[in-house]
């Protein structure tokens, strides 16, 4: 499933869209920034910035 929303991502979001993800990171893409906050229990959410054009390549042809 996270590979699918990660092709669709990459194929649709334009140079310079920020996408931020809640607890998984993206498959096939790198993130600008990741932080890790406590929730009081047990689990430690982690959360992910991206940036399209530099987490993953700008798609061909594209203009701002």
């Amino acid at each position: 499933m996270a590979r699918r929303l990660a092709l669709k991502l990459i194929a649709e979001c334009r140079e310079s869209c920020r996408v931020v993800v809640h607890d998984h990171p993206l498959p096939l893409a790198e993130p600008v920034a990741s932080a890790t906050i406590p929730s009081g229990s047990v689990h430690v959410h982690a959360v992910y910035l991206y940036i399209a054009g530099v987490s993953w390549p700008a798609r061909e042809n594209e203009s701002i």
